[in-house]
């Protein structure tokens, strides 16, 4: 905050850029959740339940399409490499 910028510890949020910013956020959200987890961890694991009512096969025109931009996709590097 203002502190960390007055005293010359850090940037001011106008000069730090937003993927250094994220990776701070993502740094205190991982550090948060192994104290959290340290601190209090569960009695026994969470079980997910499992949906076998839902079909996740993929279609046909899918495979097709996913192999057409993958094979373009080689192509355009092949040219503009």
């Amino acid at each position: 905050g203002p502190m960390l910028v007055s005293n010359g510890w850090w940037y001011s949020e106008v000069e730090m850029a937003f993927l250094d910013r994220m990776a701070i956020c993502f740094g205190l959200v991982i550090l948060t959740g192994i104290i959290v987890t340290i601190m209090k961890p569960l009695k026994e694991p969470v079980i997910m339940p499992v949906n076998d009512k839902m079909d996740l096969s993929s279609s046909s025109s899918a495979k097709t399409y996913g192999i057409l931009v993958i094979v373009a996709t080689l192509i355009l590097y092949a040219i503009f490499w």
